[in-house]
């Protein structure tokens, strides 16, 4: 294809602009950095200079690198001008001014300069970005071969009071292998995992919108549960029976046989712990010495004994 243009005769009577700057006005800045590296995107060649106070470009103290050949344009036209902007104060709002002056090498009175400066505001954060919590760890246990198990990461602090989006990883110095949470971008951060049984370690990084970076790990045991509950022990108190199982479970019973539905079964009591609450280890019923209890217990994963069998069975005897 072909481009074709006009250039107007005549002398060139308008200043620079600066039409963009990386980071944009009024952007946060990563706690603690006192140096920033920043762009500025001129509409035309120019020489460009920077001060903390507004001053006329002749005044200003600090240079900046401009490229001005034709062929160091960006993709919009623009050429980047660059600088390190020093001095930044955390929590603080910095405030820096710009002036450009266009055809470097003319005559100084061929020369446009822009008669106002153009400010730029960084804000310094407040604090590090901090990780309050993460989770799970300990163990968690389930009924099937693959465990649901929910990652949590709790963020504080930094840009926003914590606001940032938060990545996973099972190794911790490959950035490659890090993933976005499905729920993330804000204070609570969350991912689910399907995981077969074993051990496991995540590592986990966070950034809010001031490049702030908050590291933190959480190691867990995932254990598949395939086996019913057991009988330890089984005694009469008084009127009443008293099974204890070897973990916590729901115990019911059928007078009638071995065949019936757990969930059509009598449900046994649980003991009232010293806590106030209720120890799921220990069951208990009232006792019939001419009964036969058909007793099944299934754990809080739901593994219990096939329909047709029973986990014990309890007869009375005088004796």
């Amino acid at each position: 294809y072909k481009i074709q243009a006009c250039v107007n005769l005549g002398p060139d009577l308008t200043p620079p602009v600066i039409a963009a700057t990386a980071p944009a006005n009024n952007a946060f800045i990563r706690y603690n950095s006192t140096i920033w590296q920043s762009g500025f995107f001129i509409n035309e060649p120019s020489e460009c200079k920077w001060s903390r106070l507004d001053k006329s470009f002749s005044d200003m103290e600090n240079t900046m690198n401009c490229p001005n050949q034709v062929n160091q344009i960006n993709a919009n036209l623009d050429y980047v001008c660059t600088t390190e902007l020093t001095g930044i104060k955390n929590d603080a709002d910095n405030k820096f001014y710009f002036r450009c002056k266009d055809l470097p090498g003319k005559p100084d009175k061929d020369r446009n300069v822009m008669s106002t400066s153009f400010p730029l505001i960084l804000k310094g954060t407040k604090n590090q970005l901090v990780i309050e919590q993460v989770g799970p760890n300990g163990t968690i246990t389930g009924g099937e071969s693959v465990i649901g198990v929910n990652l949590v990461v709790k963020t504080a602090f930094g840009v926003k009071d914590g606001k940032a989006v938060c990545a996973y990883s099972l190794q911790e110095n490959d950035l490659a292998n890090y993933i976005d949470m499905d729920e993330t971008n804000n204070y609570l951060h969350n991912q689910s995992q399907f995981l077969p049984q074993g051990n496991y370690q995540y590592f986990f990084k966070c950034f809010d919108a001031g490049g702030n970076l908050a590291n933190a790990s959480t190691s867990f045991i995932v254990k598949t549960d395939t086996a019913e509950p057991l009988i330890a022990r089984i005694f009469r108190d008084g009127s009443s029976m008293e099974i204890i199982t070897n973990e916590n479970a729901e115990c019911v019973y059928s007078l009638n046989s071995c065949s019936y539905e757990f969930n059509s079964g009598t449900a046994f009591n649980y003991d009232v712990s010293t806590s106030g609450g209720f120890n799921k280890k220990v069951h208990l019923t009232d006792w019939d010495i001419s009964k036969v209890y058909n007793i099944k217990c299934q754990d809080l994963n739901g593994k219990r004994p096939r329909p047709d069998k029973c986990s014990v069975v309890i007869q009375g005897s005088e004796l």
